[in-house]
């Protein structure tokens, strides 16, 4: 398993529908795409526009859409596992957000099921930006230490859902045949444009 199955779960859904039209797998791995660029789009304005305009708001949410960074791995990488996961987020920043504002309960399982949601579909995105989240919510949160309360709480279960999948995983990696990925053309410690390998130890787990 090189991927997490959520990205490929949210994908399946949203072409349920169009199940009867028989869609060969380039056709569903491109409507997967779309359909994460435009889960993308409604997370943003949703984080977003709790701060600005409605017509701000768009513009932001438009522009995180059409992110350069988004087009590597839309036609260089068709990497439809981390396009889910940026998809997830800005709700994670959402969850923050809540916190920071002393929302309780409810921002903390935004916060979790969200990070949980983003592990779920590419586990190096939480690694680059898990910190971010974090880091805004004991910024904002000041000397308020009811809201660092919520805020570990939230991470402890963000952490036990992640933890639902990553040690199955573990338990899973001979199964994971890797030779192949670790020599000539193939090594994906020699190619720049996969520094994910550089944050996990096995590839496997990403």
């Amino acid at each position: 398993m090189f991927y997490p199955p959520l990205a490929y779960i949210a994908t399946a859904l949203f072409e349920l529908p169009l199940a009867g039209l028989h869609l060969n797998p380039d056709t569903r791995f491109i409507l997967g795409i779309y359909a994460s660029q435009v889960l993308c789009g409604v997370t943003a304005f949703a984080w977003l526009k709790r701060d600005f305009r409605i017509r701000t708001a768009f513009i932001g949410s438009l522009l995180y859409v059409l992110l350069p960074y988004k087009f590597v791995y839309i036609y260089m990488h068709f990497n439809l596992a981390q396009l889910w996961a940026l998809a997830f987020l800005p709700l994670w920043m959402l969850g923050a957000e809540k916190l920071a504002a002393g929302d309780g309960a409810r921002a903390a399982a935004i916060f979790a099921l969200s990070g949980a949601a983003t592990y779920y579909s590419h586990p190096p995105t939480v690694v680059a930006f898990g910190a971010v989240p974090v880091c805004y919510t004991l910024w904002f949160a000041r000397r308020r230490f009811g809201v660092w309360a919520w805020l570990a709480f939230a991470c402890g279960l963000m952490a036990g859902l992640c933890l639902m999948l990553a040690l199955p995983q573990r338990q899973y990696l001979s199964w994971i045949h890797e030779e192949d990925f670790l020599s000539g053309k193939f090594d994906w410690r020699g190619n720049l444009d996969h520094v994910d390998i550089l944050l996990c130890s096995y590839y496997g787990m990403i």
